[in-house]
Order: C-alpha cells, then sequence, then structure tokens
C-alpha cells in the first residue's frame, strides 16, 4: 500500500492544500515559510492518529491552538488521504472488515480491485484534544465513492463529549 495523495485542512498555515499522485519519492519545494514543514507534520500527525489502533485518540501529537489556522479552534483540523492497494491488502482488508463485521460480508463481495482506500482524521480541541477517524470509504480512481466502509457525520463531529460516572447499586 502506497499513499497516493494528502489533503489537508485548517492546519497551521495550511487553510486548504493537498499533494497528488504521490510517487516513490517526492519533493517539496517553496520559499521558506511556504508550509513545507507544516505539510510533512501533517501527514506524520495523520498516521499517529491511525496507528493508535482506535477511533479516537486522546491527546493527539497536534491539536494545540497554534496547530489550527488562525489559532481558531472553531472548526477542526481534517487530514484526509488516499492510498492505492494491491490485491493482497484488498482481500487483506476484506478479511478484517469481515472478521470485525460479518454483515458486511454480501456487500464486500466482488469489490472491484482498482479500489482505493480513503482514510480522514479530524483533530478538534472541544473543549480537550482528541483526534478521531472520521471516514473510511473505497473510491475508485476517479476520486468518486464506491463504498462506504465508516462515517462519523457533523453532529457527532461537534458535540462536545461530556463523561459521566455511573455507579450500579
Amino acid at each position: 500500500m502506497y499513499l497516493d495523495s494528502i489533503n489537508i485542512v485548517n492546519f497551521r498555515s495550511l487553510e486548504s492544500t493537498g499533494l497528488s499522485k504521490c510517487g516513490d519519492f517526492n519533493v517539496l519545494i517553496g520559499k521558506n515559510n511556504a508550509g513545507k514543514s507544516n505539510i510533512l507534520l501533517g501527514i506524520d500527525a495523520f498516521f499517529d492518529c491511525i496507528r493508535s489502533e482506535s477511533v479516537v485518540l486522546l491527546d493527539p501529537q497536534i491539536g494545540t491552538p497554534i496547530d489550527f489556522t488562525n489559532q481558531s479552534t472553531a472548526k477542526p483540523i481534517r487530514i484526509m488521504a488516499d492510498f492505492i492497494l494491491n490485491l493482497a491488502e484488498r482481500d487483506e482488508l476484506i478479511r478484517d472488515i469481515v472478521t470485525e463485521v460479518p454483515q458486511m460480508k454480501n456487500a464486500l463481495d466482488g469489490i472491484d480491485p482498482a479500489l482505493r482506500l480513503s482514510a480522514s482524521v479530524c483533530v478538534a480541541n472541544n473543549p480537550t484534544r482528541f483526534a478521531y477517524i472520521n471516514q473510511l470509504a473505497l473510491m475508485n480512481p476517479a476520486g468518486h465513492l464506491e463504498r462506504l466502509i465508516l462515517r462519523v457525520d457533523e453532529e457527532a463531529e461537534v458535540a462536545p463529549c461530556v463523561w459521566t460516572e455511573c455507579s450500579i447499586p
């Protein structure tokens, strides 16, 4: 599996930017303070969030006010990445999904091998810092949605988390 494209929104100096058709070797060229390092930090933060093996990551490496464009924490940081899978990786992904959610087996049968895995991570500071995977999907090579695996809707994204302690008598 390799990274095909990345889009970063509301992260430091990057209001909205992206890289497409990433290859085996990429070079970022630009003036000082153009955002090259922020792109690399955004990519690293994306992998940090998905590496946690949880849909929600508390206290991610980014998410302090300085990490948000214009230090405005009202809108989350969004990092979207598309990956090209080889046939074995696609089959392993389908096996993992069916193992976790057996009712998805029929929906995943016959998936086109050319589909790409698309993942989106959001980082919020509302009221505490957390990151979460808000979408996993399979996209066709033209970038159109083929199969939605997971999506956290906007109402759940903006609702503040309230933790309460319950006791059973």
